[in-house]
């Protein structure tokens, strides 16, 4: 298993409820759980703050022959809600190009050759952005430029590898058919609040407690920690690939 390390805001930024503290939980290897490196933090936007995340890795790691496994790592970014929430569409491009700029340092001054980007669930659809009558433009134009960009950066850096998974796709077919991932048919309700921490005890009554909580949203903009859960489970098919 490669070191992950990850950039972007609060979908990944607490390692404990969310889709990264799941994968460290549930990722087996020979060598052990995986080593995260995590540099994304709560609010933070591509525009004003990843070159923040970038200097703070750089301090930290000044080469990729710093880390742990010499160098082995999986970079994961998972950034834009903000960016899209403060920008319109017709300027989210150039804003999209700074995550390939930063890829590109890392490409080249770390030789960095392994990236996983995650595109923007469909906020529009979350209770915050019902609520607000807000449009689809600007998540479905971050994510059109975040793909056609991606393809553009494989077939520039010949020696990367760039897997774009799209949690606007995973968390529209929650939302879809929520029964078929074991959600109540009204997304929006639930009894219990699954961001509580199981108590300690059998981990079948663990499980259990957790699928009676399940519900999409945790509050207005931020999935569940269920969701998270399954998130997490169409990121490991790509890890496994490596």
């Amino acid at each position: 298993m490669r070191l992950p390390c990850f950039r972007g805001d609060s979908y990944s930024s607490d390692t404990r409820n969310n889709w990264v503290g799941y994968l460290k939980k549930t990722i087996i290897s020979p060598e052990g759980p995986p080593v995260v490196h995590n540099f994304a933090v709560a609010g933070n936007t591509v525009e004003d703050d990843l070159e923040f995340q970038m200097q703070r890795l750089f301090e930290k790691y000044p080469t990729a022959a710093a880390l742990e496994n010499g160098g082995s790592a999986l970079f994961v970014i998972w950034m834009g809600i903000n960016d899209c929430g403060c920008t319109v569409a017709d300027e989210l491009a150039p804003i999209v190009e700074k995550l390939f700029d930063a890829m590109h340092d890392i490409y080249v001054r770390w030789k960095g050759r392994s990236f996983l980007l995650i595109d923007i669930p469909p906020m529009e659809r979350s209770p915050g952005g019902l609520d607000m009558d807000i449009s689809a433009e600007r998540y479905d134009t971050w994510n059109a430029e975040l793909l056609a960009q991606a393809t553009e950066f494989s077939n520039t850096a010949s020696k990367a590898s760039v897997f774009v998974v799209s949690a606007h796709r995973i968390i529209s077919d929650i939302l879809d058919k929520p029964v078929n991932f074991g959600f109540s048919s009204d997304s929006e309700e639930s009894e219990e609040n699954s961001s509580e921490e199981p108590e300690s005890g059998d981990e079948d009554e663990d499980e259990s407690r957790l699928q009676k909580a399940r519900k999409i949203w945790e509050d207005d903009i931020h999935i569940s920690r269920a969701t998270h859960q399954l998130v997490g489970d169409r990121l490991l098919r790509i890890f496994d690939q490596g």
